[in-house]
């Protein structure tokens, strides 16, 4: 579980680096836990990570094309739950 002051660590080394405006994302299927059942909707972040690049949907909810036809998206920060894979 990641604390206020653990998480602000984490985000004032990446503003140190440079990437103080970049967006903050959630990966939502990395929050998973066995409590879900019995009704626990808050869980814990475990970490950040990035900046990764995160492709824009579009509006209905493929992935976005630039006029060119290149893969719309951003470097975005994201917040992620303990089943968190950094290599995917």
């Amino acid at each position: 579980m990641v604390t206020v002051n653990k998480l602000h660590k984490m985000l004032t080394g990446l503003i140190e680096s440079g990437h103080g405006r970049k967006p903050i994302v959630i990966d939502k299927e990395s929050f998973h836990d066995q409590r879900e059942s019995d009704g626990c909707t808050m869980l814990p972040i475990s970490g950040v990570s990035g900046p990764r690049w995160i492709p824009a949907a579009d509006d209905d909810g493929g992935i976005k094309e630039n006029a060119d036809g290149t893969e719309a998206g951003r470097q975005t920060v994201v917040l992620y739950g303990c089943n968190f894979d950094p290599n995917v």
